[in-house]
């Protein structure tokens, strides 16, 4: 596989540390993204396991509530589940990373910006699908994930 990026606060510690050897502070914010990272890895496989389930109701509620979306879009409700997917998948990589921001700034910025650019998805379609993944994962995952 391809090697993960570093999340930016580990990106930026190890910049700002690159000339020296780590220092307590620094030893301590890696220990504890390391010490948390086998939660997280943890969580992802729920997520993985779980993807199909939280994908389809998810697309389920959509079509419940935006009936007509297909009138807009060819094959609408399987590019749904396909962008539902990409936003979840994406959300556990940057999880797994440790990198919320970095999940702001770079893809859900970039989706926000693509699905504008079609006058069927509308700001609250755009909204309730993602208040339907984040219900749906509370639904459909364990807990501790």
């Amino acid at each position: 596989g391809s090697p993960v990026p570093a999340p930016s606060s580990l990106r930026r510690l190890s910049r700002d540390a690159a000339a020296a050897y780590p220092g307590r502070p620094l030893r301590d914010k890696l220990a504890g993204w390391a010490r948390t990272l086998p939660d997280r890895l943890a969580a992802a496989e729920a997520v993985e396991v779980a993807e199909a389930q939280i994908v389809r109701g998810v697309v389920e509620a959509l079509k419940r509530d935006y009936p007509n979306y297909p009138r807009y879009q060819p094959s609408a409700w399987a590019k749904s589940f396909r962008d539902v997917q990409l936003v979840l998948r994406h959300n556990v990589n940057f999880m797994v990373r440790d990198d919320p921001d970095g999940l702001e700034t770079s893809f859900l910025n970039w989706l926000r910006t693509i699905l504008g650019a079609f006058v069927f998805h509308s700001p609250r379609f755009v909204r309730d699908t993602y208040v339907l993944l984040k219900a749906g994962c509370k639904r459909d995952l364990p807990p501790a994930a």
